[in-house]
């Protein structure tokens, strides 16, 4: 993590904060823009956008009219996600999201919609008369679930924290002892007005993802190790590089 920006909700203006996470360069471009275009005089041909940058991923955790009004401030600086990586959360996945224009090729980690859009919408609407909100689909895997361990072998913490999980109208979900739920979440990315691609789909099994998260954990390890080794080399040659020099410096008279 380079750096962070953290903001009051219910502010109105987010250009101090989007101009926090950039280099300071970045305050000045659209006054130097202006300036060059009222002069119209030729410069040097300056660097791209991710070259003046110091991240190539940027992570904002927020939805609706704040997500767009951020995502639209980087776009004024000449920041988006042609130039770096713009990551968001499952509520990215909204129809009015997606209507920004500085969001699109935007990825955001996602869940299965099939049975969602295909079946609990249809019969949502037959008993309420009306589209259900996102997180209706949340409360019904509950009470579902409920219903069918009491039916078969009861509400216990055992039954209730099975590590295989259950299937909801979302996907795959389990509960853990810890008191907190875990998804299996995908990866998506926003194409157009209301569309979306599938870049990586739900795994299907928490064991076979926990195995891939502990390869990926020992790969990481193992990189790490290696840089530090990388870096233990290179100050012993600086070490032996300065007694050298030392070494030949003529002695004080």
């Amino acid at each position: 993590v380079v750096k962070k920006s953290v903001y009051n909700p219910t502010y109105i203006n987010f250009e101090p904060y989007v101009l926090s996470v950039l280099p300071e360069s970045f305050a000045e471009r659209k006054d130097s823009d202006r300036e060059q275009e009222e002069t119209e005089t030729e410069t040097e041909p300056e660097l791209t956008v991710a070259e003046q940058l110091d991240f190539d991923v940027l992570f904002i955790a927020d939805s609706g009219n704040r997500l767009k009004a951020i995502a639209s401030l980087f776009s004024l600086y000449d920041v988006n996600p042609d130039e770096v990586m713009f990551v968001g959360m499952y509520s990215w996945q909204e129809k009015s999201v997606s209507t920004e224009n500085a969001l699109k090729n935007a990825v955001y980690s996602s869940l299965p919609t099939d049975k969602f859009d295909n079946w609990f919408v249809p019969k949502y609407k037959e008993v309420y008369g009306k589209r259900p909100m996102r997180l209706a689909s949340l409360a019904y895997d509950g009470v579902a679930l409920a219903s069918a361990l009491s039916q078969r072998w009861g509400v216990s913490k055992e039954t209730l924290t099975d590590p295989m999980g259950f299937e909801g109208v979302d996907g795959l979900f389990r509960l853990n002892e810890n008191g907190f739920s875990e998804r299996l979440m995908g990866m998506s990315q926003i194409v157009g007005r209301n569309q979306f691609k599938v870049i990586k789909a739900p795994a299907s099994d928490f064991m076979v993802e926990a195995q891939k998260k502990a390869e990926l954990e020992s790969i990481r390890q193992a990189n790490e190790l290696y840089r530090e080794k990388q870096a233990e080399m290179m100050a012993e040659e600086d070490t032996e590089t300065e007694t050298m020099t030392d070494s030949f410096l003529p002695e004080a008279e």
